[in-house]
């Protein structure tokens, strides 16, 4: 009877382990609280600058948090691989390719990003995308380069915003956007990713090639904390080559697009005319013999100089609730001026977030025509000027 007994109570015990067992998540399926992912299309000029940052990474692992995810992709002169990284195991090799792949084709980056993203699952996600970058102008490296050679050669395909837009509508919402690329914080970006992304971090200007500290922000942006990764960001290049930096809350973009739509008609009338852009912040000079890009001239200081002043007042109420934070050094290495410097003429009315103005120069280079198929063209009243 004893036995009888014993044999019907372990029984019991299996099925209740084996129900209990049924119901606990696969170890991939488990979901961390946050996984933030660092996608480098590094198979161009920046190749050697990839293993730099993950160098940076590897000093900088032990401060991830536990149930959080680093996933780190590389694509460089090397077949692309994922890293899974974390505080107690350091670097493991994820996966593997066995042939190389185009990093800045949609298909690609959709296919990689979601299987990402399935594989490691988070309450909050944060992507990084490393490369090139060049702001909203099409074909100009808006982001990325992929030369598919496997060389450092800049002569491949990149990627359009409202491309990259398509590709990351698919996957879960990101908490935040870190562009480690030059000239990406404009408001024409900002405003076609609003809808992916809280919160956006990025330059108007060029940055140096060295990129994000990654040792110094590793924390905090494991951590989820966009505010003290964008202040580290600068602090390391403070008294270094210099840096243009800010961060931007993409939830109230649409308040400011109509805040922007008010006051359109005035301002567009104003830097139409002949010296209208006087003494606007540019972060890029533009030159006609280059394929460089048209100027980016600094929103605020746009505003500031071609509305009157209660206007002005206005707008900048709108233009600090999606600024978090903005801060410049006074002058920053430029590639595009012969490794001189350029500089920060009006520190007191710029907002490190650049805006296009469109004019008859840029007509040769379509310029015109590609910003009437961004969506902040018509949301900010750009299609009632005539442009």
């Amino acid at each position: 009877m004893k036995a009888l007994k014993l044999l019907l109570y372990s029984l019991c015990v299996f099925a209740l382990l084996s129900a209990c067992k049924d119901k606990l998540p696969a170890p991939d399926t488990i979901e961390a609280e946050r996984t933030v992912i660092i996608y480098m299309m590094a198979e161009n000029s920046l190749n050697r600058f990839s293993a730099n940052d993950i160098n940076e990474i590897r000093q900088a692992y032990g401060n991830i948090p536990q149930n959080t995810n680093l996933v780190v992709y590389v694509d460089n002169s090397s077949l692309p691989v994922i890293y899974n990284v974390t505080a107690k195991k350091g670097f493991v090799e994820w996966k593997t390719y066995a042939q190389d792949q185009i990093s800045t084709d949609s298909t690609v980056m959709q296919r990689t990003l979601k299987e990402i993203t399935t594989k490691f699952p988070a309450k909050h996600y944060g992507l990084v995308l490393w490369s090139h970058g060049s702001g909203w102008v099409p074909q100009k490296r808006s982001i990325g380069i992929d030369n598919g050679k496997n060389t450092s050669s800049n002569s491949g395909l990149q990627m359009n915003i409202p491309t990259l837009r398509g590709v990351l509508e698919t996957l879960p919402h990101l908490e935040f956007i870190l562009f480690d690329a030059c000239a990406m914080q404009s408001i024409e970006v900002a405003y076609e990713l609003r809808n992916v992304t809280d919160y956006l971090i990025g330059s108007p200007t060029e940055i140096h090639a060295e990129g994000a500290p990654y040792d110094m922000i590793l924390g905090p942006m494991m951590r989820g904390d966009v505010l003290e990764v964008v202040k580290q960001y600068y602090a390391t290049y403070q008294s270094w080559d210099g840096v243009v930096i800010s961060l931007l809350d993409c939830r109230k973009m649409e308040a400011f697009a109509q805040a922007t739509a008010k006051v359109m008609p005035q301002f567009s009338e104003a830097v139409s005319q002949d010296g209208g852009t006087e003494g606007i912040q540019i972060y890029q000079p533009y030159s006609s013999q280059t394929e460089w890009k048209p100027e980016p001239f600094d929103m605020e200081g746009a505003m500031y100089h071609t509305l009157d002043s209660a206007s002005f007042a206005e707008w900048k109420i709108a233009l600090d609730q999606i600024l978090l934070y903005k801060n410049a050094t006074s002058s920053w290495t430029s590639v595009f001026s012969g490794y001189s410097h350029c500089h920060l003429t009006d520190p007191d009315h710029y907002a490190a977030l650049s805006i296009f103005l469109p004019h008859e120069k840029y007509t040769p280079q379509g310029w015109n025509e590609n910003f009437r198929a961004f969506q902040w063209y018509r949301a900010a009243g750009w299609d009632k000027t005539g442009w």
